[in-house]
């Protein structure tokens, strides 16, 4: 059976009502906020001078060998981990804007999470001061890394605000499937 063609030339499930453009600019946030921390790994990454310190000062009985195949250990996890967060969002995102609900909710659970993070972050940088939090978390909080988790909380912010406005909510309530992922 052929599925009937919308206006723009997408196919659409029959019976199903096109998703608002609401949803579909909290689907490219969400994914646009994955890439943004992507490259914010790849940018950490690059700096193997400071991932070799870290873990130095983490683990100081370990050797000059030790501590890079530690780092290459590290960065290939965290490059696994930061593809895989893409990939995770950029398939909620889509199943979102396909009309089911429960992955606007585990969405709206990962951007409050996100949001709630940076907001706690930059309350205790406020209140303590970055020398203090350094000490604390025994690791650098570079001035770049707070842009990244501003730009991306409010990325995340943004697409939260989308996906409940009146539109979006109406698309679900009218007929949008809510049945739960197959376990």
């Amino acid at each position: 059976m052929i599925a009937p063609q919308s206006s723009e030339g997408a196919s659409e499930p029959q019976g199903q009502p096109p998703a608002p453009r609401t949803l579909e600019l909290a689907r490219w946030l969400w994914i646009a906020a994955a890439a943004f921390e992507f490259v914010r790994s790849l940018w950490q990454l690059a700096d193997r001078e400071r991932l070799i310190n870290e873990l130095h000062g983490a683990a100081p009985q370990l050797n000059q060998q030790e501590l890079d195949a530690a780092a290459n250990n590290g960065v290939l996890i965290t490059l696994l981990f930061a593809s895989a967060i893409v990939v995770v969002y950029a398939g909620l995102s889509t199943r979102m804007l396909q009309g089911r609900n429960w992955a606007r909710v585990v969405l709206a659970v990962f951007g409050g999470f996100g949001v709630f993070g940076t907001l706690v972050t930059l309350l205790t940088l406020a209140v303590l001061g970055r020398a203090e939090v350094v000490r604390m978390v025994g690791a650098d909080i570079a001035p770049l890394d707070i842009v990244f988790s501003v730009f991306v909380a409010l990325l995340h912010a943004a697409a939260l605000v989308l996906m409940f406005l009146p539109d979006s909510n109406r698309f679900y309530q009218r007929g949008a499937p809510r049945s739960f992922p197959p376990m």
